[in-house]
């Protein structure tokens, strides 16, 4: 006896369903039917896809070696893009504001040519971008996971890194007596003007933000105008 079309159908779509579940991992209800390869048109996150494309490699038995391996590549990039210490402290300076070439030059205290080369290498691995404004190329970072990548690193470094806290020692050799402040208690210290903020940083990175009322002077320059403080 023949089975109702309606009947048919209903089965179909149902052996549909468990096929793209057992393809995908997928348990959401689907908006469209599965095309050729099991994904969805609703599926087209890239988040999603990489997800997915791991479970599936950790679930199912076949070789997928190729596969992984360039996939581990293209990771790979951003690692060799951000294994040099000049390419750490652009990325650094960048995530502090845009700059031109000449002053990031300046900055790390490499030529002209060096910088453009090192920042190449960070722009072929998508970690930054420019663009022209008149003679000057300016950077800055291409998304604020670039930064999270290294303030994530940095942080990893001084946890695991012994090295790290004796270099940090060499320059601050007492650092018991130095007291920390939140910036609600900087900000409550400064109101009442029993505390002069000083911002030693360069003069740029100053211009590009800083906490009010703090007053620039460059390291290189505290020497000399000291008596520009109150006493």
């Amino acid at each position: 006896m023949a089975m109702p079309a309606r009947v048919d159908r209903d089965l179909s779509a149902d052996r549909t369903r468990r096929a793209h579940t057992a393809n995908t991992g997928c348990r959401e209800p689907c908006r469209k039917e599965c095309r050729t390869q099991g994904v969805l048109d609703s599926h087209t996150n890239p988040r999603y896809i990489l997800k997915k494309s791991f479970d599936l490699l950790s679930s199912r038995p076949m070789n997928h070696r190729p596969f992984k391996d360039r996939l581990y590549a293209e990771f790979a990039a951003i690692g060799r893009a951000l294994a040099n210490p000049h390419r750490l402290e652009l990325v650094d300076l960048l995530g502090q504001g845009e700059r031109s070439v000449d002053e990031l030059a300046h900055e790390i205290g490499q030529s002209l040519a060096n910088t453009s080369a090192h920042l190449q290498v960070l722009r072929r691995a998508r970690l930054v971008e420019s663009d022209k404004r008149g003679l000057n190329q300016v950077y800055r970072l291409a998304a604020p996971e670039v930064f999270a990548l290294w303030r994530t690193l940095r942080d990893l470094g001084s946890a695991r890194l012994a090295e790290v806290d004796r270099l940090v020692q060499t320059y601050l050799t007492d650092r018991a007596s130095l007291a920390a402040v939140d910036l609600n208690e900087l900000e409550h210290l400064l109101a009442q003007g029993s505390v002069t903020l000083l911002d030693v940083r360069p003069t740029l990175e100053f211009s590009q933000g800083h906490i009010p009322d703090a007053r620039s002077i460059p390291v290189e320059e505290l020497e000399h105008r000291l008596a520009e403080l109150p006493t």
